[in-house]
């Protein structure tokens, strides 16, 4: 499948404002359907007109009297356009329309919201052109029209079975809600049956009324005359305007309603890198500004989460995700300060907040996965490359997928996922066995028949957990003959924050007791709920010259072996070193493949 290329800003917005534009347009759709004229063809564009004779059928009083309401406007007129005579000012209530009040429906498809049935079955359908179709006259269908007896059997096209209710006196008002001074106005009502929503229906609903010539005309052709005003407006806006509402926003959350959920891989790390691979001896400087030296690949969990949807004929319809194409979407800004050695982080000596954070937000875009699936049972293990890497010195970092494919009855939806993880962190393993943490008695027993007290070199293996023990370990990161006096660091990017060191010794070996909970880093701009926003850092400390936000450290115990001491452990409170750490070579860590 080809994607048109989105790597521009410019072109991204594009393609944004014709989503949105079109799904504006379906909704205006299925509004339209919340006007009887819409559902019963009844024309009524108001162009194309002479005189009183327009082409396109005459303006909707419907349509301007509730713009009107809705804009709370008190007049408003029928000006048919072109080549008319001068249209009469109409008055009309200032009152708001109601607007609430609808449940909002949930269908299988987009056009159930419309009509889930045509001819016979449309007058048990549950879309909103069923309910107005069936429901309601309009002025050219309206009772003894030719038109409704030849194509609208509901309303009854004759008025069989309607209701009568005769309004006058002080009940009979104007526009203005002043009384009329005399005469009085015969309504039609009736039931209007609503099968989306189990057992309702709204009585006396004024659907029609007499017209004001009935007796003379009546004379003259043997039948009623009726015709539409103010009452069965307002009754109708009663009924539709709340259903459009909800309808709109029902399928506006059906446009939107693939979900899926982004976990840990079972590695227990998304991706990790040996930070040798920019910093160190022979290895050329990060560019804070436009390089992308840092992670070539994501691995993750991905689950279908999309609820499944209970539609009004009782049905409960799964949206299962088919075939369809993945990829890997990174969202970021950058630290503009990084250095490789980790000065340029928060409390490093060129750490700058003013210069930190890059003003433009940055998307990379891995290589395309073609799936079968995605699951709804269980999550799926995957792995997604970058042709350009994550930078190591990202903050603000999002991890996004996104599906293209069958969902539900949909062949082509799109489902996008989205997790803010931490940015990149950091696990230092230092070797300061140049550093003894007993006590001086101990330190003057020191000799070749007890223990040398002068250290060596290590070699030892760090194991990630995806839920934290006990649950099973995940990716393995070994390092080995790391000498005294010097470090090996990874990066990683990852949400969980336990991990397992063993260390292996020529005197000892084996698994330290606990495992170690570490920090992730953050490096984040944070919005608060009154719109405000601060930004959030993860301080480093320097470890004798190393930077870093955390830190193993491996001590000369009082037995000889190398102890180690807790991440934040303040080296400044040891002994002075018999010579200081410099920060660099460092010294390669063993990663996973799948994960380098």
């Amino acid at each position: 499948m080809n994607w048109p290329d989105a790597t521009s800003e410019s072109v991204r917005q594009a393609y944004w404002a014709t989503t949105f534009r079109a799904l504006g347009d379906v909704v205006h759709l299925i509004q339209d359907m919340a006007q009887p004229q819409h559902t019963r063809n009844d024309i009524h564009s108001g162009y194309g007109c002479i005189a009183q004779s327009c082409l396109g059928g005459h303006k909707s009083f419907f349509e301007q009297y509730l713009r009107a309401r809705t804009r709370q406007d008190t007049r408003f007129s029928l000006d048919e356009g072109f080549l008319t005579d001068t249209a009469e000012s109409r008055r009309v209530k200032a009152d708001q329309l109601t607007y609430e009040g609808y449940p909002k429906p949930t269908f299988n498809s987009y056009a159930d919201y419309f009509s889930t049935g045509t001819f016979v079955a449309s007058a048990s359908g549950y879309g909103l052109a069923n309910y107005s179709n069936r429901g309601f006259y309009s002025f050219g269908t309206n009772i003894n029209s030719s038109a409704a007896l030849n194509d609208y059997p509901s309303p009854d096209p004759l008025g069989v079975g309607l209701s009568q209710e005769v309004v006058s006196g002080a009940a009979f008002l104007d526009m203005t809600h002043h009384p009329m001074p005399q005469g009085s106005l015969t309504l039609v009502t009736g039931t209007v049956r609503d099968f989306a929503v189990p057992s309702r229906e709204e009585s006396n609903v004024r659907l029609s009324a007499v017209g004001m010539w009935d007796q003379f005309l009546q004379s003259r052709t043997g039948r009623r005359s009726y015709t539409l005003n103010y009452y069965n407006y307002d009754d109708q806006a009663k009924l539709l305007v709340p259903r459009a509402v909800a309808y709109s926003a029902g399928l506006i959350d059906y446009f939107f309603r693939g979900q899926m959920e982004i976990s840990l891989p079972d590695s227990g790390v998304y991706a990790i890198v040996d930070h040798a691979a920019f910093a160190g001896s022979g290895a050329s400087a990060t560019d804070a500004v436009n390089g992308h030296k840092g992670f070539p690949k994501i691995r993750l969990r991905l689950k279908n989460t999309t609820p499944i949807i209970n539609a009004p004929d009782g049905g409960a319809y799964p949206q299962e995700m088919g075939a369809g194409t993945l990829v890997a979407v990174a969202k970021f800004h950058r630290n503009l300060d990084y250095k490789d050695n980790l000065s340029g982080e928060k409390d490093g000596p060129a750490f700058d907040p003013a210069t930190f954070r890059s003003p433009h937000e940055e998307i990379l875009v891995s290589q395309f996965k073609s799936v079968s699936s995605v699951p709804s049972d269980k999550s799926q293990e995957l792995e997604f490359t970058f042709d350009q890497e994550i930078p190591i010195n990202a903050t603000d970092l999002y991890l996004q997928v996104v599906f293209r494919g069958a969902l539900g009855q949909e062949a082509d939806a799109v489902v996008v996922a989205t997790r803010d993880i931490a940015e990149p962190t950091y696990i230092t393993f230092l070797n300061a066995q140049d550093y003894v943490f007993m006590t001086e008695t101990q330190v003057a027993l020191c000799g070749p028949t007890t223990h040398p007290c002068n250290g060596d070199q290590l070699d030892g293996a760090w194991q990630f957990f995806r839920d934290g023990p006990p649950t099973p370990a995940g990716a393995s990161v070994v390092f080995r003959s790391l000498p005294q006096r010097r470090f090996s660091r990874m990066a990683f990017l990852t949400d969980s924050t336990s991990g397992w060191l063993t260390v292996y010794d020529d005197a000892v070996s084996g698994s330290l007791p606990v495992g170690f909970p570490y920090g992730t880093s953050a490096s984040q701009l944070n919005f608060l709920a009154d719109g405000s926003t601060f930004q959030w850092y993860s301080p480093v400390k320097p470890a004798r010259g190393a930077y870093t936000t955390n830190t193993v450290v491996f001590v000369l115990g009082s037995a000889g072996e190398p102890t180690t001491l807790t991440f934040d452990f303040d080296l400044t409170q040891l002994s002075t070193p018999l010579q200081d750490l410099h920060p660099l070579p460092f010294y390669k860590l063993t990663v996973p493949d799948m994960l380098q």
